[in-house]
C-alpha cells in the first residue's frame, strides 16, 4: 500500500524506496528478505541527492534485526528513525523494539502513531502500575519514564507508559493465576508416575478411576486429589512425598470429586448401567458404531484457520502450516473417528466455510479424504469466532449426544461481526440443548488477551455444563502434530464425552 501511495505521487523506483522485511516474505522469498534488509540502511544516491529508504516490518522485523546505519550525515540528522504503528504489551518486547536503532554508538530517533481506538480499555482514569524502563517518544534514552498521576485520561504524552503497566498488570494476574494449575500439574505428574510404576492399572475399576482423575484433576484440591488416586487397588497416595503447597478446590470440585468415586469398585450390574463397558477401538469399516473405547456414536466437527498466515512453512516437516493440520485431521478421520460417527469440517479466513458437511463416516467413507485434500487454500484475515460459531451450530444438528468441537488458529480474530470478544460462542456453550466438548489449539506466542479470554471462557463454558474443555497452546507450529496427538487421545478416551 505504501509502493502504490508513493507511485501515485509520482515517485520514480518507489518498489526500490520502500521495501519490505516482513515474516511472509522472509518465509516465502529469503533471498528477497536478506536483499531488502542490506539495502534497508543503504542511501539512495550521493550528495545532495543522498536519501534513504523506507522498510516496511512487523513484530518479527523488531526483535533480534541488526539495522546496521554508519553515515556521519545520517547520525548528525539523528540517525536510524522508527516509526512504530503499535506498542507491545511487555515490556521485554518494547526494549526490543526500540532498541533496533541507536546501535553500535550510533544515534537513533523514534516516534510512536496509535490509533486511539485500538487502546480504547485504557482510556480511563487508572492507578499507577509496574513502570516501564523506557519513556514515549523521542530519541532512545534509558531514564526512569514519566508516572500517569492517579485519574490521567489515556493521551500521548503518557500512552506508551499505560500500555506497558496494563501489560505488566495483566501479566502479573496471569501468573498468579496460574500458580494453582502448575501446584496441581505438579502433584498429578508425581501420581501417574507412581501409578504407572506400581503397575495397578490392569483391572477396568483402576483404569476407570484413573481416567476420571486424570480428566478432572484440575477442579480438585491436592487433598482431593490424593482421595482419588487412593480408589486406585492397591495404591497408597500418602507414600509419595508432596512437595507442593496444598491448594483448594474450585468451584467443581465435589462434582468432580463425585465422579471419581462414582468409577470406582462397583457391581458388574451398578457398572453397566451407569458406566462406560470396555469396547473394541473405532473401526473404519463394520462393526459397532462406538465413538471411543466403551463409548456411543460422536459427532466430531473440526475448525480450522485458514488465514494467509497458515501459509508458513515453519511447521518443522518442510510443508505449509495448513497441509500439516489437514494430515493431522485425516489421520484423527482414520483412526479415531468410527463409523457410526459423523465428522464435519468448517473452515475461517476473511469468510466461514462449510468444508464438509456433517457426514456419518460409515456412509462417507469414500469421500472423507477427497474433501480433506480439497479444502480452500489459505489467504485473507480471520473469523475466528465466527468460524467457531458455525462449528458448534454444526455439532448441534448431528445426532449424536457426544458432540466435539476442535478448533484451531494461529492467530487473533480481526474479522468476525457482531461477537468482538467470542461473545456469542461463549453463549452458545452455555445455552445449547446437548452440551458440547470444546478443544482449542492456538499456535504463537503473540496471541492478544482478548483471544486468550475467549478461549478461557468457552473451556470453563465446557466444564461447568459438565463436558470436557481444554486449552491447547502451542508456542511454534513444530508441535501442530503434537497438539493433534493430544486431542485424538482426548476424544478417545475410555468413557468418551460424557464421563469427562
Amino acid at each position: 500500500a505504501l509502493q502504490a501511495a508513493a507511485a501515485s505521487k509520482g515517485v520514480v523506483n518507489s518498489t526500490d524506496i520502500v521495501r519490505s522485511l516482513s515474516r511472509h516474505l522472509f518465509e516465502r522469498d529469503r533471498d528477497s528478505f536478506k536483499e531488502n534488509l542490506f539495502k534497508a540502511t543503504q542511501p539512495i544516491g550521493t550528495g545532495v541527492d543522498k536519501n534513504w529508504r523506507i522498510s516496511v516490518t512487523d513484530p518479527r522485523g523488531a526483535r533480534g534485526t541488526d539495522y546496521r546505519i554508519s553515515d556521519k550525515e545520517a547520525d548528525a540528522a539523528g540517525g536510524l528513525c522508527l516509526v512504530m504503528l503499535a506498542v507491545p504489551s511487555s515490556n521485554r518486547d518494547w526494549i526490543q523494539y526500540v532498541g533496533r536503532t541507536a546501535r553500535q554508538d550510533n544515534r537513533g530517533q523514534y516516534i510512536v502513531v496509535l490509533n486511539r481506538e485500538d487502546y480504547s480499555y485504557l482510556d480511563q482514569p487508572a492507578a499507577c502500575a509496574p513502570k516501564s524502563s523506557l519513556g514515549g517518544g523521542g530519541v532512545v534514552r534509558s531514564v526512569p519514564p514519566r508516572t500517569s498521576p492517579r485519574g490521567e485520561g489515556f493521551s500521548a504524552a503518557n500512552a506508551i507508559d499505560r500500555i506497558l503497566q496494563h501489560g505488566a498488570m495483566r501479566d502479573r494476574v496471569r501468573l498468579e493465576g496460574s500458580h494453582e494449575s502448575y501446584h496441581r500439574g505438579y502433584r498429578m505428574n508425581q501420581i501417574s508416575e507412581a501409578v504407572h510404576e506400581s503397575g495397578l492399572l490392569s483391572s477396568l475399576d483402576s483404569k476407570e478411576v484413573f481416567s476420571q482423575l486424570c480428566a478432572r484433576y484440575e477442579q480438585l484440591s491436592t487433598d482431593q486429589m490424593d482421595s482419588a488416586a487412593q480408589l486406585v487397588g492397591g495404591f497408597d497416595a500418602s507414600k509419595i512425598p508432596r512437595v507442593v503447597p496444598t491448594v483448594g478446590p474450585s468451584a467443581n470440585a465435589q462434582a468432580a470429586l463425585k465422579a471419581c468415586e462414582q468409577s470406582g469398585p462397583q457391581s458388574p450390574e451398578k457398572r453397566s448401567v451407569g458406566h462406560c463397558q470396555p469396547g473394541p477401538k473405532p473401526s473404519a469399516v463394520g462393526g459397532a458404531a462406538l465413538g471411543g473405547a466403551g463409548a456411543g456414536p460422536k459427532t466430531v466437527i473440526f475448525a480450522l484457520d485458514r488465514s494467509s498466515s497458515m501459509n508458513s512453512k515453519d511447521s518443522g516437516r518442510g510443508e505449509r502450516r495448513f497441509e500439516t493440520c489437514k494430515k493431522c485431521i485425516m489421520s484423527i478421520l482414520e483412526n479415531q473417528i468410527a463409523s457410526g460417527d459423523e465428522v464435519g469440517i468448517v473452515t475461517f479466513g476473511s469468510d466461514v466455510r462449510t468444508a464438509m458437511p456433517l457426514i456419518r463416516k460409515g456412509t462417507g467413507q469414500g469421500v472423507l479424504s477427497a474433501k480433506v485434500a480439497a479444502l480452500p487454500k489459505p489467504e485473507g484475515l480471520t473469523a475466528f469466532f465466527d468460524g467457531v460459531s458455525q462449528a458448534l451450530h454444526m455439532a448441534g444438528s448431528g445426532r449424536a449426544s457426544s458432540k466435539w468441537v476442535v478448533a484451531l488458529t494461529d492467530g487473533d480474530d480481526n474479522m468476525s461481526r457482531g461477537q468482538p470478544g467470542g461473545e456469542l460462542v461463549t453463549k452458545h456453550l452455555w445455552e445449547c440443548g446437548v452440551p458440547v466438548n470444546m478443544i482449542v489449539i492456538t499456535v504463537g506466542n503473540t496471541l492478544s488477551h482478548r483471544t486468550t479470554q475467549a478461549t478461557a471462557a468457552w473451556v470453563a463454558a465446557a466444564q461447568n455444563r459438565g463436558r470436557f474443555g481444554r486449552h491447547l497452546p502451542v508456542q511454534n507450529a513444530e508441535f501442530i502434530v503434537e497438539a493433534f496427538s493430544t486431542v485424538s487421545e482426548l476424544i478417545d478416551m475410555p468413557c468418551g464425552a460424557i464421563e469427562l
